[in-house]
């Protein structure tokens, strides 16, 4: 369940990240409109849970001490999420190690965010 809620929060961002970047815009690709629906069914799943900061902390703590397995399938939003995303990368012509740099450079920053701050004291926003 925790990598459910994990999985959850992290589409949920990437859709909010999305419907923000496209913001004010007349239209948009139909990647990018996939990208943000998605987002906003994982957020609605999301709430209709039951969670609190300390269960998001709790969260990070069992991340930090039970990392997931390489071989471990992540949730179908989250494999969805994924294929949008490379998608969305191979339309725009962005080049993959540039794309992959910076989903490395944002998972290292949630790393550092996790690892910095104890369980009960949440990440400092971005």
């Amino acid at each position: 369940m925790v990598m459910h809620r994990v999985g959850l929060r992290a589409c949920a961002a990437i859709g909010a990240g999305c419907r923000e970047a496209v913001r004010g815009l007349a239209a948009i690709d139909p990647t990018r409109a996939a990208i943000v629906r998605l987002g906003a069914e994982a957020a609605a799943e999301f709430a209709a849970l039951p969670d609190t900061p300390e269960l998001e902390a709790d969260d990070r703590a069992f991340i930090v001490a039970h990392r997931p397995a390489a071989n471990k399938q992540p949730s179908p939003a989250v494999r969805q999420m994924h294929r949008l995303v490379e998608r969305y990368r191979d339309e725009c012509g962005i080049e993959a190690a540039i794309l992959e740099l910076t989903i490395a450079e944002a998972y290292a920053r949630c790393l550092a965010d996790i690892t910095a701050h104890p369980a009960d004291e949440p990440p400092k926003a971005r």
